[in-house]
């Protein structure tokens, strides 16, 4: 609103600058009066939104050479100071001769700044349609006219006076014959100059036809070269002369998505550079389709001038070397290959993925890419041809993994996003009504967590030597907690808590609020010192992959299962080579509680693309190594699966499929909505044509959105159960995800200790003091907002950047995001964004949803708060466990054990009825524990062990046994129930 309001006085004072010019054109006169005092206060009021404007814009050089900028000095000075270059004043009848029209176009450029920002609308009414025509028009005669007039007064600059001929024709010479050619060809004609001699008058009857056909070609040509640069057609020129720029290409950087909007987010984001410019990269699409219109209007509308001016969208095909060239990619700093996520074939999509990859790696020798897939089966085709493994990476694993770890880790998705993605966070505003308010309000602390993410950076030579559960200790201590180290690298190769003796080269990994937060544990003392560990992580990387990249090949050879049938037989596979052999975790059988251990998987649609999906979730599941124990999976589908796909998993015990309308409460509870522990929902139910086809996209949600009201009418108001639940469900669009935090339960539309507060107090409720002082400043903030949507509403900036910073309208400030309970592609672009700035962004992402494929010693487990610890410090308990001591409340447990975060359930956060509780990564250290908080800890698998023993891992109930024909029969016993 303050920024419209100053584009208002902007426009008025640029209007009344050039009514007065042209006042005085006719006066020649500018004694001292009322207008010339509102004239000095116009030009103090254009220097300060030219200050306004330099701050909005880093200071950046290029603002100071904009035109706006040269209108300014152009108009203020004469005006601020009248003298001459020799420091004589003007005399007063002379001052009105200055360029002061040009303010026309000052107004011209506050309207166009107040309809972009006019409530991020991109229709303006009627009256604002005019109104723009008319100014635009107006600016146009106005400086023209203006540049005549005072041209013309000024006479012939000196030593540049013309010199004439008087012949028949008139007074001519070499510059009056330019003029009139000028104006003959180009068919306007003053008529004040004709040829007199037959020669002459020969020769323009020729000179007519041809500078006709050559003034239309030349500027149909100019047309051309506009429209080809606006059409992508031309070459990228760089921006940047520190940072090398990104490539995109694909079709998924073709269509406007929820991935593609948090990519560029992520990418363009200008304050994670500390507002320089210069650091933020150049982003290149090249594509041979057409490029949706709301890529353009998202840029445009999102970013500042100067950052809208590193997106360039280029046609061309990325197979072709000319095309290569203009993309300039020899120089790329790094290549994404993007895939259409409305492809109707995904193996189709990721094979074209895969041969556009090879093409650049053959074409570009050493150029880095990544290469985003959509198969669970595309990783191991990029490997079979020859990309290596930590280049490429599939959306359908990727979100099959958090699918399944979500029934171990509650809110593990936050916490992923949150380590991944740039800085977001709710207003200053916000906070401070939410401490005066709501002081144990849950985004108090969680608007914490939002500042949190990973960092990387070269050990320091005096923890060189020493355990990595010593290191990762003293830092926590060193730092107050500010600091928690989670991993280190060697050759190229992430390692979750390792338990090994650190060497200077290696790399650590941390979670931090900042950079300069790490730099004290850091090896050296430069500046860039942080650029330093990306380089040697990416050639030792590099080398890592090279050498591993034949091991990967016979990898992939090895999990490869026949899968043939005889035409006309029965026999879909053979059987034997079916059965799934089960890797233990450090020799450790861990006896879950099966019966709370139940997975209800709903499907929505009949996609085959979507069955791929459930295939991937059922794989992590019930795959090797993933699980110590098969949890029992339940699949309820509205349509009947693929032919073939249940043949795959009949003899999967804990594998259970269920036909039947999914809209119906008792086909809910029936399917054991009520038992099962995890209840996750994939597919919209929307064709890929239907989607394509809505431009909003997120109606393709409404199965979705209706289906969770049956889920809640089905599980009832069991409180008990709700702590224990965990819901995730998939969305296409993050708006449809948030009316997950507006949605109440219709059984509970108040809660319980409201209900027995009114019944207590009778019909005359007491309402103390600070109520009314909260109803009489709700009163006075209510008048200001209602005159701000009334008087300013044309004028409110709402800037997407700063939109998705601020306000409350983000998914991830959402607290059904930051529940675990929504998933959507924007997990996606965040990863995607976040890789130029954290190189190890997808090791660090599948070390953590995949450990078993990625060799970790260590993964995510979940643990119940130790009676213990109720009441405790977060920050003693941190220390203890990384410690390697024994620590009160965990056993016999020795060893590494760091703890991540804190899923906290308490209702009394102000929670929404339909969220379970929320993700707090890395706490203060004062943060007392309570007693329905889950810890997520990062350890080893002995660390599972004995908290199974004492009955504090998540979802465990019964002691383990040594027999693991127990195991068996417990699971079979459970299979004959389902």
């Amino acid at each position: 609103a303050f920024w419209g309001f100053v584009q208002v006085l902007r426009m008025v004072f640029a209007l009344f600058m050039t009514g007065r010019w042209i006042y005085l054109t006719y006066q020649h006169d500018a004694e001292h009066s009322f207008s010339d005092v509102v004239a000095v206060g116009a030009c103090l009021w254009f220097t300060f939104h030219n200050v306004l404007n330099l701050l909005r814009h880093g200071f950046h050089p290029q603002v100071l050479w904009s035109f706006e900028c040269l209108v300014d000095a152009l108009t203020i000075i004469p005006v601020v100071f009248p003298y001459t270059v020799d420091f004589t004043e003007v005399p007063s009848n002379k001052r009105w001769l200055n360029l002061s029209f040009l303010r026309m176009h000052s107004a011209l450029m506050a309207y166009f700044q107040l309809v972009n920002f006019n409530s991020g609308s991109f229709q303006v009414s009627m009256f604002w349609q005019v109104y723009g025509f008319f100014l635009r028009v107006v600016s146009l005669t106005v400086c023209m006219a203006g540049t005549i007039l005072v041209l013309e007064l000024l006479g012939e600059f000196p030593g540049l006076e013309d010199v004439f001929f008087d012949v028949d024709m008139g007074q001519l010479s070499f510059f009056q014959m330019n003029y009139w050619i000028v104006t003959t060809i180009s068919t306007v004609g003053y008529g004040d100059f004709s040829p007199t001699t037959i020669p002459s008058r020969m020769v323009i009857i020729f000179f007519i036809f041809g500078g006709i056909i050559f003034f239309g070609s030349e500027t149909n040509r100019i047309v051309e070269i506009l429209e080809a640069k606006s059409q992508g057609l031309g070459s990228y020129q760089p921006t940047s002369r520190t940072m090398n720029h990104l490539v995109l290409t694909g079709r998924g950087c073709t269509q406007m998505s929820s991935m593609l909007e948090t990519f560029l987010l992520e990418t363009l984001d200008i304050a994670y550079w500390g507002g320089d410019l210069d650091k933020v990269p150049d982003l290149v699409f090249l594509s041979d389709q057409e490029y949706d219109s709301e890529i353009r209007l998202f840029v445009k509308h999102s970013f500042l001038h100067a950052v809208q001016a590193k997106v360039h969208l280029l046609r061309g095909d990325v197979m072709k070397q000319r095309d290569i060239d203009r993309a300039k990619l020899s120089t790329a700093g790094l290549a994404f290959i993007l895939p259409d996520g409305f492809a109707d074939d995904h193996a189709e999509e990721d094979s074209r993925n895969i041969m556009t990859a090879m093409e650049l790696v053959k074409e570009v020798p050493g150029l880095r890419i990544r290469l985003l897939l959509l198969d669970s089966s595309g990783t191991d085709k990029a490997t079979m041809n020859g990309i290596a493994q930590t280049r490429a990476v599939s959306m359908s694993s990727l979100k099959a993994s958090v699918f399944a770890q979500s029934t171990r880790v509650k809110g593990i998705l936050p916490l992923m996003s949150g380590l991944l993605q740039g800085k977001r966070s709710f207003s200053e505003q916000r906070m401070k009504q939410l401490r005066e308010t709501s002081p144990n309000d849950w985004r108090l602390e969680y608007n914490g967590t939002l500042q949190k993410t990973i960092h990387g950076f070269t050990v320091a030579k005096r923890f060189t030597g020493k355990k990595f559960n010593e290191v990762a200790a003293s830092v926590y201590k060193e730092s107050q907690g500010e600091v928690l180290v989670l991993a280190a690298a060697k050759d190229g190769r992430l390692m979750l808590n390792p338990d090994m003796m650190l060497e200077e080269s290696y790399t650590l990994f941390a979670i931090a609020q900042s950079r300069a937060g790490c730099q004290p544990f850091e090896a050296g003392t430069e500046e860039d010192t942080g650029q330093d560990w990306r380089h040697s992580f990416l050639l030792s990387r590099y080398h890592y992959a090279a050498e591993t990249q034949e091991q990967d090949v016979k990898d992939v050879k090895k999990r490869e299962i026949v899968r043939v049938r005889r035409l006309g037989s029965k026999n879909a596979t053979n059987k034997d080579e079916r059965q799934r052999k089960h890797v233990k975790l450090e020799a450790v059988q861990l006896h879950i509680d099966i019966q709370r251990s139940k997975v209800l998987l709903i499907v929505l649609g009949n996609e085959v693309n979507t069955w791929r999906d459930v295939a991937s979730f059922l794989d992590c599941m019930h795959g090797p190594g993933e699980f110590p124990v098969k949890q029992p999976v339940t699949v309820l589908c509205d349509d009947d699966p693929p032919e073939g796909f249940v043949d795959q998993w009949d003899e999967d015990e804990a594998c259970t499929f269920m036909q039947g309308d999914v809209f119906n409460t008792k086909n809910l509870i029936a399917a054991g909505v009520k038992d099962a522990a995890s209840i996750f929902v994939m597919g919209v139910g929307t064709s890929k044509q239907q989607l394509k086809e809505d431009c909003g996209r997120a109606l393709g949600d409404a199965m979705t959105t209706v289906l969770v009201g049956y889920l809640d009418n089905a599980i009832g108001d069991d409180k008990e159960k709700e702590m224990t639940q965990v819901m995730l469900h998939e969305f296409i669009n993050a708006q449809s995800a948030m009316l997950l935090s507006s949605k109440k339960k219709p059984s509970t539309l108040l809660s319980r200790a409201a209900t027995d507060e009114m019944a207590d107090e009778g019909p005359q409720l007491a309402v103390s003091q600070k109520v009314l002082d909260m109803r009489t400043k709700n009163m006075m903030q209510a008048w200001r907002e209602g005159f701000e949507a009334h008087f300013l509403q044309a004028f409110k900036k709402s800037s997407r950047l700063d939109e998705l910073r601020s306000a409350e309208d983000a998914l991830i400030l959402q607290d059904c995001f930051a529940a675990g309970q929504a998933f959507t592609n924007d997990f996606f672009g965040g990863l995607l964004g976040h890789v130029f700035k954290f190189p190890a962004t997808f090791e660090f992402v599948e070390a953590l949803l995949m450990p078993h494929q990625r060799s970790q010693t260590s993964r995510l487990w979940q643990v119940s708060c130790p009676e213990e610890w109720v009441g405790k410090a977060y920050g003693d308990l941190v220390y203890q466990l990384a410690s390697g001591k024994t620590c009160e409340g965990f056993g016999d447990f020795r060893g590494c054990a760091i703890v991540v975060a804190l899923y906290r359930q308490s209702r009394q956060k102000g929670l929404s009825e339909a969220c379970l509780g929320f993700t707090s990564t890395l706490p203060v250290q004062t943060t007392v524990l309570e007693s329905t908080d889950f810890l997520t800890v990062l350890a080893p698998g002995s660390f599972a062990e004995v908290t199974l023993k004492l009955k504090l891992l998540h979802g465990s109930k019964e002691a383990p046994s040594d027999s693991t024909d127990d195991l068996s029969s417990l699971m079979q016993s459970d299979s004959l129930h389902l």
